[in-house]
């Protein structure tokens, strides 16, 4: 449905508004920690969104289930970027 991928596009973008002071405060790896649990959690939802018998997708586990991944993408993605900035020592930047 065109409201489901919506609120995942929402879910996708609008933690960023949170994920920079979450990850300022507690650091990338953690973050990371936070995106992987967010990760399985959508994972479940969206297992438990489809009924093997009918061939029938239940629309909100669905939904719950690409929100979770849209927030897990957000977090990890930030982090991630964090991260590999951080591994970047000041005297082996290239200068131009």
């Amino acid at each position: 449905s065109l409201l489901v991928m919506e609120f995942h596009f929402l879910s996708m973008y609008s933690p960023g508004l949170v994920s920079g002071t979450f990850i300022g405060r507690n650091g990338p790896q953690r973050a990371c920690w936070v995106s992987c649990g967010t990760f399985l959690l959508a994972t479940i939802a969206n297992l438990t969104a489809q009924d093997d018998r009918s061939k029938v997708v239940h629309i909100l586990p669905f939904a719950i289930g690409l929100a979770l991944l849209g927030i897990g993408w957000n977090f990890g993605f930030s982090a991630s970027t964090v991260w590999v900035s951080q591994l970047y020592q000041p005297n082996k930047i290239a200068r131009t």
